[in-house]
């Protein structure tokens, strides 16, 4: 396709090597959204846990009253589903918010080719964290201006309403002589950065400073005539849609001879994902501009892949922003389907694939069924459905030929057996697993797994007493996961003996009713996990909850920490923090074996 002295072809070579820099910032920074573009023209105007036991972590957000049915609530902002499969996304910190605004943004976006899509969004639970988009509580890894014409644009096109005077707050400090930067840390401004900006503005009515007006203008008005193509996608694009945006306040601002040979340059450069954004983007700028905008988009439509689908280089899943920019251009694009999603906007992902994201989410699915339960609340029919597939098709064989040796290995067993419990499915047989844990963690979580079997059958009976002798060799190591897991194996074995030695181990640690500690010994310090394995062990009459109050562990709000010295300040439960509050508010923190190990 090249040909040495071709200049025009080498700056098409120039392009393609400009576009893996492009594809690493997602298609965004040098390129613009077209169709929020086109729409902004139609606007007028617990820490410090002890190595040796369970970790439990609740995390720092405001809130004044513990409320379970609202954690709840807040939590179904977590189901993930698709047509057939569904999942619960973990969230360890409630401040964070575990969503994508460039997935969000770009399948709202798609709603023009597929109007269906995205349909189970609630504007009233994608609200907040859009905002947060806005104003920067939040970032996310784009360019500031894009990150806040995104959020912009998925607000305007749900119908929330967003004040004009945060979005020009959170723009001024970018901008810088007539230009707005990528981010602060830029000496000087970019066409892309500002083009998105401006966007952002025009969508919810707030003025454009006059500087911006009089410097795309003056660009315009000097554009070179030998106009290569990284400059097409760099700067003439873009200004052409300040430029549209804007027709209303700049007077004739592009001649259609302008547009006509930016068009020429992009089919001689060749399709790639840069080409065609900017032919996409130069069309709306152009349509927006009364020019008379090219037919043929042949060339441009050459991006597909034999299946109709328009994917990245080396990228096996179809690109959401390129199959906009091909459908805006007419090509016979196959819309991909939408990816599982939750009425709070689509999954950050990081840029693993669903079946890594769906077997990530096994801990918290297990945790968000142990509060449907803790509450007697039902599942959906339709989680429950999905979640069924979930686990037969990505879960029970996820753990099939595994070992069951480390921590992590064994606590994904525990948890698979937990999810098939809850859904009243058979629990895998890899619990009778014959793997010598590696250490009493390994031991505990296996033994967490066989208490989901309502009864144990002779083999289940025979590997959960092999599993508890060897784990029982970890006390030195590991004296209260050792404990917790004799404990369970008492009650399943109906064990006498192994419940004494559980007891053994609990009760040099008692400090007073319902609180223990790490070490043994008068005055040790208390410790939240301690105290939960003790307080399970011994059988206290004692109301936990109520004894960890009056010891400084735990607030009235019902938030907990794992010692003294930890801070409860603005502090609420997360999903596990409220897990705790439900059982232990019960003697003993009840007889079921706690959901916190």
């Amino acid at each position: 396709m090249l040909r040495c002295g071709d200049n025009r072809r080498s700056a098409a070579l120039h392009v393609r090597m400009q576009v893996m820099a492009f594809v690493s910032r997602r298609l965004v920074g040098v390129t613009i959204s077209a169709f929020s573009m086109a729409a902004a023209m139609g606007t007028a105007g617990c820490t410090g846990v002890d190595d040796n036991t369970p970790h439990v972590s609740p995390s720092p957000s405001p809130s004044s009253h513990f409320d379970p049915t609202s954690v709840a609530a807040a939590a179904e902002d977590l189901w993930i589903s698709g047509d057939k499969a569904g999942y619960y996304l973990g969230q360890p910190d409630p401040n964070a918010t575990p969503f994508s605004l460039a997935d969000t943004y770009w399948n709202v976006r798609l709603r023009e080719y597929a109007p269906t899509r995205g349909n189970r969004l609630n504007p009233v639970r994608i609200k907040p964290w859009l905002l947060k988009d806005i104003t920067g509580q939040r970032t996310e890894s784009l360019p500031r201006a894009v990150q806040v014409e995104y959020a912009v644009g998925t607000a305007r096109a749900l119908n929330i309403s967003v004040d004009p005077n945060v979005v020009t707050s959170a723009l001024e400090p970018m901008r810088i002589n007539g230009l707005y930067r990528s981010s602060s840390n830029d000496e000087q401004g970019d066409w892309g950065s500002t083009a998105h900006a401006v966007s952002a503005l025009r969508q919810v009515g707030a003025p454009v400073d006059a500087s911006v007006r009089e410097k795309v203008r003056t660009a315009l008005a000097t554009a070179s005539t030998e106009t290569t193509a990284v400059q097409v996608v760099e700067d003439l694009a873009p200004q052409m849609l300040i430029a549209a945006l804007l027709k209303d306040q700049i007077s004739r601002p592009v001649p259609q001879e302008t547009y006509n040979r930016a068009i020429s340059i992009l089919d001689d450069a060749g399709a790639d994902p840069a080409t065609v954004a900017t032919r996409a983007i130069l069309d709306t700028a152009a349509k927006s501009l009364g020019l008379t905008v090219a037919t043929d988009k042949r060339i441009m439509c050459r991006i597909l892949d034999s299946d109709g689908s328009v994917r990245l280089p080396d990228d096996d899943t179809p690109n959401l922003q390129l199959t906009y920019y091909a459908s805006s251009l007419g090509c016979h694009v196959r819309i991909p389907p939408e990816a599982p999603y939750s009425r709070a906007g689509w999954p950050d992902n990081g840029g693993k694939p669903l079946t890594t994201m769906i077997q990530n989410a096994v801990a918290p699915t297990a945790e968000m069924l142990r509060l449907y339960r803790r509450n007697g609340t039902a599942l959906p029919a339709t989680v429950h459905a999905k979640l069924i597939n979930t686990l037969h098709n990505s879960w029970i064989p996820g753990i099939k030929d595994s070992t069951f040796v480390t921590l992590a290995q064994a606590t994904r067993l525990a948890r698979v057996a937990e999810i098939s419990r809850y859904l009243g499915q058979p629990v895998p047989s890899e619990i009778s697993s014959n793997d010598i844990p590696g250490d009493a963690g390994a031991g505990l979580m296996r033994m967490v797994a066989f208490a989901q079997v309502p009864r144990l059958n002779r083999q289940q009976i025979e590997a959960c007493r092999k599993l508890i002798d060897r784990t029982s060799k970890f006390e030195r190591q590991n004296p209260l996961r050792v404990a917790a897991a004799l404990e369970i194996a008492s009650r399943l074995l109906h064990d006498a003996q192994l419940h004494a030695n559980a007891t053994r181990i609990i009760s040099p640690r008692r400090q007073a009713a319902g609180i223990y500690s790490v070490r043994p010994g008068a005055g040790a310090p208390a410790s939240l996990q301690a105290s939960l394995v003790g307080a399970w062990v011994s059988n206290d009459s004692e109301v936990p909850m109520q004894a960890w109050v009056r010891a400084g562990m735990c607030n009235t709000d019902l938030v907990c920490r794992e010692s003294r010295q930890d801070s409860l300040d603005n502090a609420m439960p997360t999903l596990r923090g409220t897990l705790i509050a439900l059982e232990c508010q019960r003697p003993h923190c009840g007889t079921e074996m706690p959901s916190f190990f």
